[in-house]
């Protein structure tokens, strides 16, 4: 029997996609299988990975006709995966040559689910090795939910253990059940998506501070993408509510990765204050439909700065009755007569008050003959309405 399947999704990687290569099949660990999908690559990644699969045989190539995305392409690899245990690589990363087999021979000698391990960042000018702040050892039962409250350091904002899904080895018949299942709505935070309810579920698992995975940083990393949406980040919270209902120790910590995930991709980035952040309606508005706000104030220009972020819909003015006093050279806020004659989907009414939230319902349609299934009255919600610190 194999014992472990490296998967390794790959997407126009042809800069970084031989030392990937030469990392993995060089491993001490010999009886392994290389699984690569190839996710609709558009540069020379095929190509260089059947140059490899002629020099190795223990490398798989799937082409996915058409790209979509890492998860999915996981997935994949994980349903022609034979080995007892899973290993992911991104395809920008490398390891040390020995780095499977240490791993390997962890979970062999312990018996145990999972071996996590940790990481070398690599920037262009420099590297940092990040190993798990806890100790190292085996987890079984109580004790395995008790390093449970340490994964996440809500004061520092920073992770304690490595949960990420690449760079740890999994015993295959226990995690493919949770990274098969993952809400495909979850686009930031899979891996958390994965790891909450695997390891709730495992028997035992071992922490390891090896730092044998080389983790590249450069700008095109999808994690990075200005183009996320905060209601991304709901998702993962609605996902994982089902696992961590009854743990209020790690409800709250995945909370607050959630709240910070939102405040770093939105609230830093507008350069707003926390208590100016409002959520635009995600889960009401369909992607890419053609909307105009009504409301100047706070609320409106929150959800203006963020539609011009992450282009979700098309935005084409604010409309307020005192556009004349509420100009801003920032927003374009003009006359409701704008709209007589125009074209749009929806109207979203942007104001605190529900008073005043329903006079402006009033006043499109009586006023202005909009369709009232094209208005759309979203109550205003701040990160903490957004998800539940408590």
């Amino acid at each position: 029997m194999t014992e472990v399947s490296i998967i390794i999704p790959v997407y126009n990687a042809e800069k970084y996609i031989r030392k990937c290569l030469d990392s993995v099949i060089t491993q001490t660990l010999r009886n392994i299988e290389i699984i690569c999908i190839n996710d609709a690559s558009i540069d020379n990644s095929l190509e260089i990975l059947m140059e490899y699969s002629v020099k190795d045989t223990r490398l798989k190539i799937i082409n996915n006709e058409k790209n979509i995305g890492v998860t999915k392409s996981r997935n994949i690899g994980l349903n022609n995966s034979l080995g007892e245990y899973i290993f992911f690589i991104d395809i920008d990363d490398w390891i040390e040559i020995n780095y499977i087999e240490s791993l390997y021979k962890l979970a062999y000698e312990y018996k145990t689910d999972a071996v996590f391990g940790a990481m070398t960042l690599i920037w262009k000018d420099r590297m940092e090795e990040r190993p798990n702040n806890i100790k190292e050892g085996l987890y079984v039962g109580v004790e395995k939910l008790k390093s449970l409250q340490y994964f996440y350091d809500v004061e520092k904002k920073r992770q304690l253990i490595k949960w990420s899904i690449w760079g740890n080895l999994y015993k295959k018949d226990r995690f493919y059940k949770h990274q098969i299942k993952v809400d495909e709505r979850i686009k930031v935070g899979e891996d958390l998506a994965v790891f909450i309810p695997f390891i709730l579920d495992s028997v035992s698992i071992y922490i390891t501070n090896v730092t044998s995975y080389y983790y590249r940083q450069h700008e095109e990393s999808t994690m990075h993408s200005k183009k996320t949406k905060a209601m991304d980040y709901y998702y993962l919270w609605d996902y994982l509510k089902q696992y961590i209902e009854k743990r209020p120790d790690i409800k709250h910590q995945v909370a607050h990765i959630c709240c910070v995930g939102i405040e770093n991709d939105y609230v830093n980035l507008m350069n707003l204050k926390k208590q100016n952040f409002y959520m635009f309606p995600y889960e009401i508005i369909p992607a890419q439909s053609s909307i105009v706000i009504f409301g100047s104030g706070l609320v409106g220009q929150s959800y203006y700065r963020q539609l011009k972020i992450n282009q979700y819909c098309e935005l084409k003015y604010i409309i307020d009755n005192n556009y004349d006093k509420n100009a801003d050279e920032k927003y374009l806020v003009v006359s409701p007569d704008n709209i007589i004659g125009d074209t749009y989907d929806y109207i979203l009414i942007a104001v605190m008050s529900e008073e005043i939230s329903k006079k402006i319902c009033n006043q499109l349609i009586s006023v202005y003959s909009v369709p009232e299934q094209k208005i759309i009255t979203s109550i205003p919600r701040m990160i903490t309405d957004f998800i539940d610190l408590e």
